[in-house]
């Protein structure tokens, strides 16, 4: 899987989580990391996370959240392994499905593929994105696949309602793009749930300052803000 973030949420007890609202993050990884070792292209990581979303409507209690990240289509990671990614999430019919980036190794058309194996999901909620570093040799057209082929609503520096009171935001890449929280949360109510979305971790500080769970490429992520695994 990957990384949780809670931004100053209140610490609670499990039971007290329990009889608030909470978020049930499922998440599933194709091709870990950065695809550049000998064994990561050939594992898929899969872990599940219960995590409290603040202010998330009581409508959506036990929502159930699948992440993918960083499948590197190309030259190095098989399709079987997206294949098997895709199908794993199928199986923990998620209620929204988040992607947080790389969806290619080098070149911008393998989104193609990627996309074409996205489109048997349908989770209720749909499927948001945000672009990963290796996506800007034309992010446009990458944006462009996965939206027209998977239904995927990508957020660059952007925002969207999924239901009342629950906000999906994400931000460009932090090294290749141009990411802009003031724009990606513009129009979001304090008072509601917000789910941020950022390739690289470091774009988690960007949304400290209000209450929000991040979700990240898991791949630099300092051990101390990794969530424990149930």
């Amino acid at each position: 899987m990957n990384f949780a973030e809670q931004s100053n949420s209140p610490k609670l007890t499990r039971r007290a989580a329990t009889r608030q609202v909470f978020f049930r993050l499922c998440a599933g990884v194709a091709a870990v990391t950065l695809a550049e070792g000998l064994a990561e292209p050939f594992l898929i990581e899969a872990r599940a996370f219960e995590v409290v979303l603040p202010n998330l409507p009581p409508a959506l209690e036990g929502l159930k959240v699948v992440q993918l990240t960083d499948p590197h289509r190309g030259n190095l990671t098989p399709d079987s392994v997206i294949e098997a990614a895709v199908r794993q999430t199928a199986i923990w019919k998620p209620d929204l499905v988040v992607l947080t980036g790389d969806y290619v190794r080098w070149d911008a058309a393998d989104t193609l593929p990627f996309a074409k194996r996205l489109a048997s999901l349908s989770p209720r909620l749909g499927i948001v994105g945000v672009l990963g570093n290796h996506d800007y040799q034309n992010p446009s057209w990458v944006c462009s696949l996965l939206t027209a082929h998977a239904g995927v609503t990508m957020l660059r520096n952007d925002r969207t309602e999924l239901a009342p009171g629950f906000w999906v935001s994400g931000i460009e890449d932090t090294i290749k793009g141009a990411p802009n929280t003031e724009l990606a949360l513009r129009g979001i109510p304090e008072g509601d749930a917000l789910l941020f979305l950022t390739h690289n971790p470091v774009g988690v500080r960007y949304v400290s300052a209000r209450p929000c769970t991040s979700l990240a490429c898991p791949h630099t992520i300092p051990p101390a803000w990794k969530a424990s695994p149930k």
